[in-house]
This record gives C-alpha cells, sequence and structure tokens, in this order.
C-alpha cells in the first residue's frame, strides 16, 4: 500500500495538525533514518594486534533528522509562510533575541515514523518561480530537526 507523502506536526503539547493544512508546508522527501545510529564503541588498539578490542557496551546517540519541504506562492508570500512557521517553534523573550526552543514531534506518513526534537535549521534550498503553471513559484528547503532524544524515533502509522 502506498504512502502519502504527507508529514503532521505538533509543537509542544498543542494538536496534531496537518503541515499542509496549517501551514501550507509540503513535505517531498524525508530522512531515511528509522533506526537511531548508535555512539561509538571504546576501543583499544595495540601495534603487536591486527584486531582492536572493543568495550562492546553502547546507547542510541543524538542525531539531526531533515525534512525536505515546499511551499507555493510569490517569493515574499512564501518568506512569510516559512518565517511565521519557523517562528512559531520558539518562545520569545519581550526586548531581546532569547529564543527557547520548543518541543516538536514529527508523524512521518511517508516513511511511517513519528520523531520529536527540537527546530535545529530551516534552510532554502532554491526557488523556482514558474515551477507549476497552477502557482506563481515554489520555495523548497530543508527543515532539520535535532533529535536529542533518540529514542522518540519509532514506528508510527496514522490511525484510520
Amino acid at each position: 500500500m502506498a504512502r502519502d507523502c504527507k508529514i503532521f506536526v505538533q509543537i509542544d503539547d498543542g494538536d496534531i495538525v496537518d503541515a499542509e493544512v496549517v501551514h501550507g508546508l509540503y513535505l517531498i522527501d524525508s530522512d531515511d533514518t528509522v533506526v537511531a545510529p548508535v555512539k561509538d564503541y571504546e576501543m583499544q588498539e595495540y601495534p603487536e594486534s591486527a584486531a582492536v578490542e572493543i568495550y562492546p557496551h553502547t546507547t542510541k546517540k543524538p542525531f539531526d533528522y531533515t525534512c525536505n519541504m515546499l511551499a507555493f506562492g510569490e517569493l515574499p508570500d512564501v518568506n512569510t509562510t516559512v518565517t511565521n512557521f519557523y517562528d512559531s517553534l520558539f518562545s520569545f523573550t519581550e526586548g531581546i533575541d532569547l529564543r527557547q526552543a520548543k518541543k516538536i514531534t514529527i508523524y512521518n506518513e511517508y516513511k511511517g515514523v513519528k520523531i520529536s526534537g527540537y527546530a535545529k535549521t530551516l534552510s532554502g534550498t532554491d526557488y523556482y518561480p514558474s515551477l507549476t503553471q497552477y502557482e506563481k513559484g515554489a520555495f523548497i528547503f530543508d527543515f532539520v530537526l535535532y533529535v536529542a532524544d533518540p529514542r522518540t524515533l519509532m514506528p508510527w502509522n496514522k490511525p484510520s
């Protein structure tokens, strides 16, 4: 059964919303990570041996999770759309540019995973002024989530 190329976003304890419907953001592709990486093993090498001795215990480690996204519209409009979404991922201190990241949970219907982390970057890759005949243009960008707790990466299927 084919999956939709769609993600749902939850900010802190808010509602789980369709990124396309609420934020005007479309998922193009996303990270293929379905199992969090593990920390490097402790190793000891000796010159008289071709092999290394390892301490075989490890744990999962934090990592970046990237979603390649798309916003339709003229450049000033998509800049506003993307900026508003990014700003919604933080709390701001009045009068200074101090941000506190909110916990973001992504429900990735495309890859069948659920993952939580904090906004890291949201960087544009290109703007296509006439990508489609129906829209004025399209802005493609990478939304990178820092997954501080790799145990939050788990299988997920959209409830029916």
